[in-house]
């Protein structure tokens, strides 16, 4: 927000593992700006006061991914009219779990509905999404605990990267529209998180036309469930150690400065279907031996098909929507409930 080359930590979890997550610290898809950034403006005008911000120059450009083009990252892949996402079903004697990797954020005129899904989405009984986080004083709470663990007080961001590092964060800062304040004192998790979403912005995305904004309106009265607390999911990555943080940030954006069309490809591959591309582009700066692989993936998969067990234990049709990285590498979920002797096929 993972199998060994992705092109940027921060656009896979903006793009594919988060809706909720990614909304709950950065500003949203059109641009307001939160208690988060504020706070990352105030640290850099407390520690302004005692130094000066450090300011590195460049004048190499940055090319942002045009606005959703048709053959975005088709890679020599012929597009043709089955290909669709992924659906996996997963069934036992009495029981069918689908399984659809979702895209929180899409373009409007993106066409990718298909009779499988629509036929899935019929026929459940129930749903499952991944988080859902409730407007009360304790989340409150516990997002003003968060938002102190995702700034520095003192040395900037900017400091501790390398000087290249910096470079590539100030580029790419300046040409997502951001205000360097906003971003240069906040740590690696949450400038990862901010990040995602801006380049999703960028290439024309947009939650309301994501997938879960969609099918949400097609529940009614149906029974609805979540699997996680998605806040939790927060406090786990910024518990990642800093020196890890800097180092899976330093790829990111490495990998997002050598591939600026990322984004685009990342939708456009999971709007084909095509599940190994995606895969390749998804798991790079976060490898499956990373710490940041362990918790916004592996821990989570695992988590869920604990839960989805005990759905498949019941008898019935449930229809579940999870950010499409977790039905992709070797930790997916449909993988998981496989090795626990589950037919799983895909649709």
């Amino acid at each position: 927000m993972l199998n060994k080359v992705m092109a940027g930590m921060f656009a896979l979890i903006g793009f594919l593992i988060g809706g909720v997550l990614t909304g709950l610290l950065t500003p949203n898809f059109e641009g307001a700006t939160t208690s988060a950034e504020k706070t990352a403006r105030e640290a850099a005008q407390d520690v302004a006061s005692l130094k000066p911000s450090p300011r590195i120059e460049t004048t190499v450009d940055f090319p942002v991914a045009p606005t959703a083009p048709d053959t975005a990252g088709d890679g020599g892949f012929a597009r043709s009219d089955d290909q669709h996402p992924a659906l996996w079903r997963v069934s036992d004697e009495d029981s069918v779990l689908w399984l659809f990797g979702t895209v929180h954020a899409l373009r409007e005129d993106l066409d990718w509905r298909f009779p499988e899904y629509e036929a899935a989405v019929s026929e459940a009984e129930r749903f499952y999404f991944e988080s859902k986080v409730e407007d009360t004083a304790e989340t409150r709470k516990r997002l003003r605990q968060l938002e102190r663990l995702a700034t520095y007080k003192d040395t900037p961001l900017t400091e501790r990267l390398s000087q290249s590092g910096s470079r590539r964060l100030l580029r790419l800062a300046r040409r997502l529209g951001l205000d360097q304040s906003s971003i240069i004192y906040t740590r690696p998790w949450q400038a990862g998180l901010l990040l995602g979403q801006r380049l999703a912005v960028r290439a024309g995305m947009k939650a309301e036309h994501g997938v879960e904004s969609v099918l949400a309106k097609r529940v009614g009265d149906r029974p609805t469930y979540y699997l996680e607390d998605g806040i939790e999911v927060l406090f786990n990555l910024a518990a990642i150690p800093e020196e890890a943080q800097l180092r899976e940030f330093e790829t990111a954006l490495e990998q997002i400065d050598d591939n600026p069309y990322h984004t685009a490809d990342l939708q456009d591959a999971w709007r084909l279907g095509e599940v190994d591309r995606l895969s390749q582009l998804a798991f790079g700066s976060m490898p499956v031996n990373s710490q940041s692989y362990a918790v916004m993936m592996r821990d989570r998969n695992v988590a869920w098909s604990e839960k989805l067990r005990a759905d498949l234990d019941a008898a019935g049709v449930s229809f579940v929507a999870v950010g499409a990285a977790h039905l992709i590498g070797p930790d997916s979920v449909q993988r998981l409930l496989a090795d626990d002797g589950y037919t799983v096929e895909r649709f």
